[in-house]
């Protein structure tokens, strides 16, 4: 019988390979004989395990923003909120605290569970001050002991499983109103516009744009509407309705703005984008003839703005009822016109 070329290697040859080559070894396989075979036998596949994963968390991915200005300080949000992969859902994400002679707005982004716990903390210990002691001491030492003992236990935790938030104060107290920002053991002050949350780079952006700190809390209130708009429209995880508070610094009032009225304006300053497009695109093309120019502009002017004028002074009674309601100044003048901003 003929012999066949190849031969099952012996005993002895596979061990002889072993010492010579340990990797070979790895991939050797032995019979019952003592022989070994080739090739060897594929190992059976493990899936991998994957690591336990916490219950999801409710996120408040959204956009707070708090612009001060001379006649008091708006402070205002979105209201999305979002367990990331599994559901959206609209709430209240401005607290107000009132008593006798001051008030305390907070909203934030962050952590959900802490921001709330964060408010009741705050709830509880304004309610139990003494003097000397103020307002602002009082809530950075309740935030301070919240870090201390809520956050500092999960520094060995990753970022994304620690209970962290950012947080805007509002104070108003003794004819004064502030802005206060909280970022782990921070807590200071500010006299600017301020924006924290998802969207706080576009907001950042157009509040440098439209923002100035010597306008009116009406037309502060008009700036928040828009940039909380757009935040809404394009930023991910910003979303829901716009809630926004004003707190005025002559008389120790607030204000909190309809959503109904909101939408209205938001639907209005869209309009207007749509009416510029076309001349701002003319404008920049060498292209397009003088006499083509001046009749787009002329619509402009004369039939888009002006109709667009008429819609934002619909808005004008209800500002004007606000007033009277709250007692808040929303008009400079008498005959309820706002000066041109500078």
């Amino acid at each position: 019988m003929k012999r066949s070329r190849f031969r099952r290697p012996s005993a002895a040859h596979c061990m002889f390979t072993v010492k010579q080559d340990d990797s070979l070894h790895q991939g050797l396989c032995y019979d019952s004989y003592g022989g070994c075979t080739w090739p060897p036998k594929p190992r059976p596949f493990l899936p991998p395990i994957k690591p336990r994963q916490r219950l999801p968390k409710g996120k408040c991915m959204t956009i707070a923003a708090g612009f001060p200005c001379k006649e008091g300080l708006v402070l205002c949000a979105d209201t999305q909120e979002v367990i990331s992969g599994y559901v959206k859902t609209d709430t209240e994400k401005m607290t107000l605290i009132t008593d006798a002679g001051w008030t305390v707005a907070i909203t934030g982004a962050g952590d959900g569970d802490f921001i709330e716990m964060a408010i009741q903390e705050i709830q509880l210990g304004v309610m139990q001050i003494k003097p000397p002691q103020t307002l602002q001491s009082k809530i950075r030492d309740i935030l301070l002991d919240m870090f201390t003992k809520r956050v500092q236990p999960y520094a060995s935790f990753p970022y994304e499983d620690r209970p962290n938030a950012q947080m805007l104060i509002g104070i108003q107290s003794q004819g004064l109103v502030g802005l206060y920002k909280s970022r782990g053991t921070l807590f200071r002050r500010i006299d600017t516009a301020e924006c924290v949350g998802a969207g706080i780079a576009l907001g950042k952006s157009l509040i440098e744009q439209l923002f100035r700190s010597n306008l009116s809390l009406k037309q502060a209130s008009l700036v928040a509407i828009y940039i909380l708009h757009q935040a809404k429209k394009w930023v991910d995880g910003c979303g829901g309705n716009s809630d926004i508070i004003l707190m005025s610094k002559d008389n120790l009032k607030w204000a909190r703005l309809p959503t109904d009225e909101v939408k209205t304006l938001e639907t209005h300053f869209d309009s207007f984008f749509e009416y510029m497009r076309p001349v701002l695109i003319a404008a920049a093309d060498g292209t397009v003839l003088e006499p083509d120019f001046d009749r787009l502009l002329k619509d402009f002017c004369q039939r888009d703005m002006l109709s667009l004028r008429a819609k934002f002074m619909d808005t004008k009674e209800f500002f004007r009822r606000l007033s009277e309601a709250t007692g808040i100044k929303l008009e400079i003048d008498d005959d309820g016109v706002t000066p041109l901003i500078d």
